[in-house]
């Protein structure tokens, strides 16, 4: 992936990058949606964090806010992806991101901020203890979970395929994940931590799930991803497309939080056309 920075930083005006994603990047080739391959939501969130990091590093950024996926970034005819990621200071703590075509398509937009870290995880702990000591969770296991997300037009490849396994109870889930390769391990740990949520909804027969929206991501002080690690994420289903999940190493040390997230089904390029 080439990131070329158009212009000097400075907090005092607009910074525009230029982002090249070849079609054969894992983010691309393992990840298609109803054929087409489709960058996911959770990567465009890595890289507008891993930028601003560089770009203004005084700043610990801690949180994504306010995020809306507009429309898929894609690529078509399995060609390169190129896009422009927007970044403006608005405070010392906040600045505004977004990603737009060439033509002036906004893809995404968001908020990346400093914030003080005051969410108590006890209570979420305490659920996943009793939780693993219910033998009534239905499973959903690795091969469960990927033969549904083909199903409803959804294709992983195997650097995607994060899912060990969901334990389901109710609108409560409790998944294990794993991670892989080196950098691009955070794409690989929160998109499953997304699919393990997906997974909740086995059966609905939703088409072509997308994250429409993100209240808010935390990236917690003790996050530090091991690249062979596996990771526990809880998720609490609010309602039919919105969920909150949390993930913890093994250790269950908090890692991320994620608060309402929202996911539509719609028609991504039918077949039928």
């Amino acid at each position: 992936m080439d990131i070329n920075h158009i212009e000097r930083p400075s907090l005092n005006k607009q910074h525009v990058f230029h982002i090249c994603i070849s079609a054969n990047h894992p983010y691309l080739k393992h990840h298609k949606v109803n054929n087409y391959a489709v960058l996911p939501g959770a990567a465009s969130l890595k890289i507008a964090f891993e930028i601003s990091k560089k770009t203004f590093p005084l700043t610990q950024w801690n949180c994504i806010e306010e995020t809306f996926w507009f429309s898929p970034i894609e690529s078509k005819e399995a060609t390169d992806i190129e896009l422009l990621l927007f970044l403006k200071i608005t405070s010392p703590t906040c600045l505004n991101y977004s990603f737009q075509s060439y033509n002036g398509n906004v893809y995404a937009s968001g908020l990346i901020k400093h914030i003080k870290e005051s969410y108590d995880m006890r209570n979420v702990k305490e659920m996943i203890n009793d939780l693993q000591k219910d033998n009534s969770l239905k499973l959903i296991t690795h091969n469960d979970a990927y033969e549904e997300f083909s199903n409803i037009g959804i294709t992983y490849g195997s650097f995607f395929k994060s899912i060990r396994h969901v334990k389901v109870k109710n609108n409560y889930g409790i998944a294990r994940i794993s991670c892989k390769q080196g950098e691009l391990e955070f794409v690989n740990l929160l998109d499953g931590a997304f699919q393990s949520g997906m997974a909740i909804s086995k059966g609905d027969n939703l088409p072509h799930l997308m994250p429409i929206s993100l209240g808010k991501l935390i990236f917690h002080k003790n996050l530090n991803i091991n690249p062979s690690g596996t990771y526990i994420v809880f998720t609490e289903k609010i309602n039919r497309f919105r969920t909150n999940i949390k993930i913890f190493d093994e250790k269950m040390t908090d890692c991320l939080s994620v608060l309402d997230l929202g996911i539509r089904s719609g028609n991504f390029h039918n077949k039928s056309k």
